[in-house]
């Protein structure tokens, strides 16, 4: 697996941002809301030689954020990796790349600082409702020796 943290590290360093919608920007990476199906919140693809991220326009502004995040993963991880290809076209198993792209989206999205208030503990629950993430990339985050 690759160094997930240092990338996420890295990136933020230069670019000055976690946004994921300002990091594609900055890295010439299209993003493109369309209608999707309901259950399809996202999906990266790249079309010759330029990189796209397709969000479903129903999304809400955080939930696109995660989506978003999670797909500019997949951009900086598995750039020729044609998932949707993958999915229907072979008898792969394609989830240790979703779990990476997750594992990107968390280091970027978290920062560690959500883990106390200075005044009492705080749990996954109560950091996941206060950044509007969900709680498995809290945990990601988290049990990965954030």
């Amino acid at each position: 697996m690759a160094d997930i943290k240092g990338l996420v590290k890295k990136l933020r360093s230069e670019y000055g941002t976690n946004d994921p919608f300002a990091l594609c920007e900055a890295l010439h990476i299209g993003v493109l809301y369309c209608d999707l199906p309901i259950d399809v919140k996202g999906f990266y693809l790249l079309i010759n030689n330029n990189q796209v991220i397709f969000l479903n326009q129903e999304l809400d502004e955080n939930e696109a954020r995660v989506v978003c995040g999670h797909e500019l993963g997949h951009t900086q991880l598995h750039r020729d990796f044609n998932a949707v290809f993958m999915r229907t076209q072979t008898l792969l198993n394609c989830q240790r790349y979703e779990n990476e792209a997750d594992m990107f989206c968390a280091y970027l999205l978290l920062d560690g600082e959500e883990l106390t208030d200075g005044t009492e503990v705080v749990t996954m629950e109560d950091i996941a409702r206060r950044t509007g993430l969900p709680k498995r990339l809290v945990q990601l985050y988290y049990t990965a020796g954030a």
